[in-house]
């Protein structure tokens, strides 16, 4: 039997990294030396990859009341919505 394969013929499948850490390691390893306005582009393009659509990444604004969505190639144009939580000390 070659290495990694079971009983049935089925490649054994290396479980010991979630989805969500796969992804984040690759989106990390390709981004620690891209220039900024790459990086939305490139999450766009990994999520693609792995079957998802319509991408929008919102950051917060310096004063933390609105949730803005970072413009690039790739991502869906969303409009700015209010941040889900006061900062804190402040009350809304």
């Amino acid at each position: 039997m070659a290495e990694g394969e079971r009983e049935h013929g089925r490649p054994d499948v290396d479980r010991s990294e979630g989805f969500g850490e796969r992804l984040l390691g690759v989106l990390l390893d390709r981004a620690h030396q891209m220039p900024p306005q790459l990086i939305a582009p490139l999450i766009a393009e990994e999520v693609a990859g792995v079957g998802g659509r319509d991408v929008s990444i919102h950051l917060q604004d310096y004063e933390q009341l609105v949730l803005v969505p970072l413009p690039g190639r790739g991502l869906t144009e969303a409009e700015s919505s209010r941040s889900p939580t006061p900062p804190r000390g402040r009350l809304s």
